[in-house]
């Protein structure tokens, strides 16, 4: 996966988690850029879910950014 972004130590990925994140070795931090789940309009993505529907969604990425995490 190529970067966004990569410079001085600091290296910025542009993408889907689930896609970006198993390409990474383990990492200090994932960043996520909130709100969610408020009915924005991103073009790509429907953001207007149900309560059930944003738990699930919230729920595969914080899986993702688990398995890359140093201290879980």
């Amino acid at each position: 996966m190529k970067p966004y972004y990569d410079h001085a130590g600091i290296t910025i990925y542009h993408g889907d988690c689930r896609n970006v994140l198993p390409s990474l070795p383990k990492v200090d931090l994932v960043l996520t850029d909130p709100p969610y789940g408020v009915g924005k309009d991103y073009g790509m993505h429907d953001d207007t879910m149900s309560d059930a529907e944003y738990a699930a969604w919230c729920a595969e990425r914080v899986s993702a950014a688990r398995a890359v995490a140093l201290n879980q």
